[in-house]
Parts: structure tokens; sequence; C-alpha cells
């Protein structure tokens, strides 16, 4: 079992255990309450010639490298975010795996003038799409490598029957295949093999090339330095999702502005 699966498994185990807690229908009940979220698509749409958009995260942990912020404060954190430009806001809901929480995103999208945000999870379920919605997302991922082609379309339908956007993520050109049968409006292109956890920038370059020009096209992983970002940009991309890069930064809202090209 490569880390993936042991991933998926333990997900869906984790599902079973919060549907016994709260069913579904009261999910569903709660969404259809929620005030509508802004729009993730929109704030990451790139008009020509415009400086390239930031998905700025917040990720205290990863499979692959262990703790990295174990002390972050969600809150403070975003507000960072926010002052320094960035024009959405990732948060890792995984608990097992990234030390995150629904409530670590419930917190950062009840805060005043917000900008959209993204949970960021392996999501297996529609289930988890509700509770989502209810915590206040305005997107969820959704990583083609986790899902059959005929479930992926199923889910982004279910995303988009609650008002919110996905990011669909794709690391290869079967993967991209698949995405594109679901017509998203936001694509990402993740640098990150998850099955190995190995990172190559080099993923992106080589398919943005196949990414259609009317989709909002988000590069993930792998990103340091101002030099990564100003290639992507350069390339086509309309944003960058970051995290271990800010997370470990002693500055995070320094190292915003150096990644968004803007004076320190």
């Amino acid at each position: 079992m490569n880390r993936l699966e042991e991933i998926i498994a333990h997900k869906w185990a984790e599902i079973g255990r919060r549907q016994r807690l709260r069913p579904m229908e009261d999910l569903e009940t709660a969404a259809l309450a929620a005030p509508p979220p802004p729009s993730f698509a929109a704030a990451l749409r790139r008009p020509p010639g415009n400086p390239v958009r930031l998905i700025a995260e917040i990720k205290r942990a990863s499979p692959s490298r262990g703790a990295l912020a174990a002390q972050l404060d969600a809150l403070r954190l975003a507000d960072i975010y926010r002052q320094n430009g960035a024009a959405a806001i990732s948060v890792l809901t995984d608990s097992r795996f990234f030390s995150g929480s629904l409530a670590d995103l419930h917190s950062v999208a009840a805060w005043p003038d917000s900008p959209p945000v993204l949970c960021k999870d392996f999501i297996l379920s529609p289930y988890q799409i509700l509770e989502a919605r209810v915590a206040g997302a305005s997107a969820v991922l959704l990583i083609a490598a986790c899902l059959t082609p005929a479930d992926l379309k199923r889910l982004y339908d279910f995303t988009c029957q609650t008002g919110m956007d996905a990011l669909i993520e794709v690391h290869s050109l079967p993967e991209l295949e698949a995405a594109l049968n679901c017509r998203p409006q936001v694509i990402g292109v993740n640098n990150r093999d998850l099955r190995s956890f190995e990172v190559n920038l080099q993923i992106s370059l080589n398919l943005i090339q196949h990414l259609p020009a009317e989709m909002v096209r988000v590069a993930e992983s792998g990103i340091h330095t101002a030099e990564d970002a100003r290639q992507l940009a350069k390339a086509g991309f309309d944003a960058l999702l970051v995290g271990e890069a800010l997370v470990t930064s002693p500055d995070p809202g320094a190292k915003l502005r150096e990644l968004l090209g803007r004076p320190a």
C-alpha cells in the first residue's frame, strides 16, 4: 500500500465515524441555510498583464515532512495572508496527516472580509462537501488521483449544486482528461506525486500547454522562490498555491510579498 492508498483508506473510515455523529440530513439543512460564499474562481482569474494570484495555505504538517508549524494559529496567519495580498486562502482540514481541522476553516472563513477559502482535504464523499459548505468554504479540492473519472464528475457536479467552486487537481495527462470532462472553472496542476511525494516543477510547465486558456489555471506545490513564481506566471498560470514556503518562513507576510514580486 502506497502513501496515497493509506490516506484514502483512513479517510473512508473517518467519514463513516463522522456520519454516525452527524447525519447527512442535518448537514443538508445547515448547508441550505448558509449564506452564499464569495467566488473562488473570480478571485483567482488573472486578466492579461496582471500579476499572478496567490492562494496562501494554512498547513501545520505533511505526510512527507512531518511537523512544519505545529503551533500555527490559523486565524492569525490568515490575517497576515489577507494583509499581504493573498487572493484566496487554502486550509488543510485533514487531522490525521496534516494536523488540520474544519474548525480552522470555519474560523478563517468567518473572519470579516476574508478572501475565499478553499477546503483542502482528500474529498471522497458528498458528505465532506457539505461539511465544507457548512464551515464556510468557497471551494473544495477534488484530486483526480483519488477518484475514478465517474466519481470525479459526480463530486464536481455535487459541489456546483452547493454553490461552491471546485479546484480539480491533476498530475498527469490521463488525470487531466478526466478533469476536462467535468468542464471545471478552475484546474490545478500538482507538482507533487501523491504516491511517492516527490516534487518537480516541470510537471506544471509540461501540462500548462494542455490546459484551456478560458479556465483558471493553478500551479501547486514546490513553489519556494520568487523565481519559481515568475517562471510559472510567465508560463501562463493564473494563480499559485503555496503552503510550505509560507508556514516555515520566519516572516510569512514578507515571503508572500516576495512570491508576488511586491516590494519588501
